[in-house]
């Protein structure tokens, strides 16, 4: 249960810090950049690494190897998300 709770905040920690995000935009990956990017890998990439069901998901499955856990992981740091930028 912790495990859960743990990935589910590093997910979205990820997507939501600032110094994230700047590193990011440093990497090319802002937000200016996607809209104007041509290339559907590195869109994929830019999706990848802002969306935090996504990220989470990954994230789970690279550290359990489950699908289970990461499937809750993935939704419960998209729910979390939500409420926390509804604030």
């Amino acid at each position: 249960m912790i495990e859960i709770i743990g990935l589910c905040s590093l997910g979205i920690i990820l997507v939501v810090a600032e110094p994230m995000i700047m590193l990011r935009n440093f990497l090319g990956f802002s937000d200016e950049d996607y809209l104007k990017e041509k290339n559907e890998i590195c869109k994929s990439i830019y999706r990848l690494i802002t969306c935090p069901m996504c990220l989470s998901f990954w994230l789970a499955l690279i550290w359990t190897f489950n699908p289970l856990t990461a499937s809750i992981v993935s939704i419960l740091a998209d729910v979390v998300y939500k409420l926390i930028m509804r604030l």
